[in-house]
């Protein structure tokens, strides 16, 4: 009975059953293997990739697996025809509201044509990170954003009462208070300050137990961003316990060099940009961060002689 041809055809047509169930359906390659995707709170992000396949297809759907149908969604949606061999560009939207709890959703995407799902579907590994916004202090208008990659951030202007720069210093931005609530106790977490306006070169401090701390060294600067990290009861933590909180109040300086008055009138400097704020309505903080970050308040540079040159521009 064994060595008949029944017998034959029917482990013939197991093994290929069994064959065809391992082997892949319809293989794709994705430009890239995984996506990882940090995006804010609130904030939404636009990503490009593309897929090649080993096969002519028509009408080939994307669909997004259960655990980030709330976040990512695909462009196109049905794509009504792909050729072999060429690259078929995909856009990626996500968008995250408001009220997403902080942390990591992980998902895919999958091309299927009709019920049966492609090979090699594209993984993405979304963080979601906590965000607070406050408008800013000196008047500008504009917005200082903060980001913590744990935990709920809060933020809001700590008030000046009392409060004073140090000597020389100017704090355009005036003093923030961020506090980074609902981490692990002992935890480190890297706190993002997006500011409107340059940054680079700027110092930043920490008032911690009444006394300024130079934190400039730690701190990773961007066009318009400051990054440092924060550990739960570390130095940088201002109650300096290990308990889940960090209180973090922080602030952007700029140093003040004074010059003589011959060569370098700040006072002349200061008022003009007070009565051209008035007259045409723009906050003097910021023309006068304007004036300190173009020429620190000099027009001439002065030789031991007093002979006064235009400052290099």
């Amino acid at each position: 009975m064994k060595n008949s041809p029944a017998w034959f055809i029917t482990v013939a047509l197991c093994l290929l059953h069994a064959f065809a169930s391992a082997a892949p359906n319809y293989p794709v390659a994705w430009d890239r293997p995984h996506l990882d995707i940090s995006v804010e709170a609130g904030a939404e992000r636009h990503i490009g990739v593309a897929f090649t396949s080993m096969d002519d297809f028509d009408q080939l759907s994307l669909d997004v697996v259960p655990a980030l149908a709330p976040y990512v969604t695909t462009k196109p949606v049905l794509l009504s025809s792909v050729q072999r061999g060429q690259p078929t560009p995909v856009w990626l939207r996500i968008s995250v509201p408001d009220a997403v709890s902080p942390g990591v959703y992980e998902g895919t995407v999958k091309l299927r044509r009709g019920a049966k799902a492609l090979a090699s579907p594209l993984k993405i590994r979304l963080q979601v990170l906590s965000a607070a916004t406050i408008d800013d202090p000196g008047g500008s208008g504009r917005e200082i954003t903060i980001i913590s990659d744990k935990g709920l951030v809060l933020a809001e202007p700590l008030s000046a009462t009392g409060i004073l720069p140090p000597p020389g210093i100017t704090l355009p931005f005036g003093l923030l208070s961020v506090r980074v609530t609902q981490v692990a106790p002992g935890s480190t977490v890297k706190v993002t300050v997006r500011y409107p306006t340059n940054t680079l070169g700027a110092s930043v401090l920490k008032y911690i137990n009444g006394a300024w701390i130079d934190i400039s060294d730690r701190v990773e600067s961007t066009q318009d961003r400051i990054i440092y990290p924060l550990v739960d009861g570390g130095d940088l933590d201002a109650d300096g316990i290990a308990d889940g909180i960090i209180t973090d109040p922080v602030a952007l300086a700029s140093s003040i060099t004074t010059y003589s008055s011959e060569c370098n009138p700040v006072d002349q400097y200061a008022s003009a940009a007070e009565k051209i704020g008035s007259t045409y309505q723009i906050p003097t903080e910021i023309l006068k961060a304007i004036i300190l970050q173009e020429s620190s308040w000099r027009q001439f540079k002065c030789s031991s002689s007093g002979v006064k040159t235009p400052c290099e521009r």
